[in-house]
């Protein structure tokens, strides 16, 4: 399948229409699509908000600077190349940026003035804010270009460079057609509806290490989950002493359930109560080590209960700062046969509010099965 990358061309525009047409131009040659604010011919209140939606959904951000900063946003000192750039940046948009070489700015420039669009004055309009920016926004993936088929050039390479690394894993748009699988598009709608974004197969390491520090919240059901806070005891710390809430449910020692785990299904020779008991020991240590070196007042909560059903699986889902919702779902197998478990990673969508539901359940009703509270250590 062919897949076909959205780049977003953002520049100023009376000055840089030829340079704009050939990037266009050098786009479709590659079989992308181009995409910018050609037919804005006016301010409307509205404008930003779609520009940075077309952003949003665009795989690429190529920034061309020229000889103007540009238009300023109402209300603004800056912009509106400006602010679409700052926009790509926060979103994490991988992007380079095309920069007009000092000889062809004096060709420009004279151009411009031999033409009569353009005054000596409005050309010097905000020339400081243009100096600026242009050093904020070159200090990475920057090409120089000096002609417009050198830019063309420059585009066309960086473009086939990007594409081929694989640190992009761009989304991009494939045909409808080149979908020739049912079943895979059948599979593809189930996992679009409850927001499935990954299926992982274990053993793997799990997306967590570099996840944790920043939770605001985490949630864990497992009848046993002691390797998980002994291989990322730093991580859990950080997220503590940053204010994270860490509610914990493992199985209950003695429990019917975790006797038979080991003649049912092999898992491993002895008894479980010291693996649950090194969730709390971790825990306890983690709590003891932060008050020592963070306020309370900036500090988070763990709280640890047990449970007694038959749950085979675990999940563990997180919040992050902006409050959206992940959940990873183990699909547990005897434990011979561990290598063929996989895990499931929901995004916001049905799969992750089943499982938040199922734990919120379960958590309320072993409210007096409270194993550790931090509060009250």
């Amino acid at each position: 399948m062919n897949k076909r990358l959205q780049v977003f061309i953002s520049s100023t525009f009376d000055d840089l229409r030829e340079e704009r047409n050939a990037t266009i131009e050098a786009i479709l040659k590659l079989k992308h699509i181009p995409a910018g604010m050609e037919s804005f011919t006016g301010e409307r209140e509205d404008q930003l908000k779609i520009i940075n939606e077309w952003i949003d959904a665009s795989d690429i951000f190529l920034l061309i600077i020229g000889v103007r900063y540009g238009t300023l946003r109402k209300g603004s000192e800056k912009s509106y190349t400006h602010l679409e750039y700052e926009h790509a940046v926060k979103r994490r948009k991988p992007m380079f940026v095309c920069v007009m070489s000092e000889d062809m700015k004096v060709r420009k420039i004279t151009k411009l003035l031999s033409d009569g669009k353009f005054t000596s004055d409005l050309l010097n309009v905000n020339a400081d804010k243009l100096r600026s920016f242009r050093e904020e926004a070159t200090k990475e993936n920057r090409v120089e270009f000096n002609s417009i088929d050198n830019l063309q050039y420059q585009i066309t390479a960086t473009l086939n460079s990007m594409q081929s690394n694989p640190k992009y894993n761009f989304i991009g748009w494939i045909r409808g057609d080149e979908i020739v699988d049912e079943k895979i598009l059948s599979n593809v709608k189930a996992f679009e509806k409850l927001g499935i974004n990954k299926v992982y197969t274990m053993p793997s390491e799990k997306p967590i290490k570099e996840i944790i520090p920043f939770v605001k919240e985490f949630y864990s059901i497992a009848y046993v989950s002691d390797r998980l806070f002994e291989e990322h005891r730093d991580e859990f710390r950080n997220a503590f002493e940053n204010g994270a809430i860490i509610h914990i449910l493992v199985g209950t020692k003695g429990s019917d359930f975790i006797k038979e785990i080991d003649p049912l299904e092999d898992f491993q020779a002895g008894d479980l109560s010291p693996k649950l008991d090194a969730v709390e020991r971790e825990l306890r240590q983690m709590v003891r080590i932060a008050k020592k070196r963070v306020p309370k007042d900036r500090l988070g909560k763990v709280e640890i209960r047990s449970f007694n059903t038959e749950f085979r699986n675990a999940v563990m889902m997180y919040k992050d700062k902006n409050s959206e919702l992940t959940a990873h779902l183990t699909v547990m197998f005897a434990y011979k046969r561990a290598g063929h478990c996989m895990m499931i990673e929901f995004n916001e969508g049905s799969g992750a509010e089943d499982c938040r539901q199922y734990f919120d359940r379960v958590w309320e009703l072993r409210a007096d099965t409270v194993v550790y509270n931090s509060d009250l250590d």
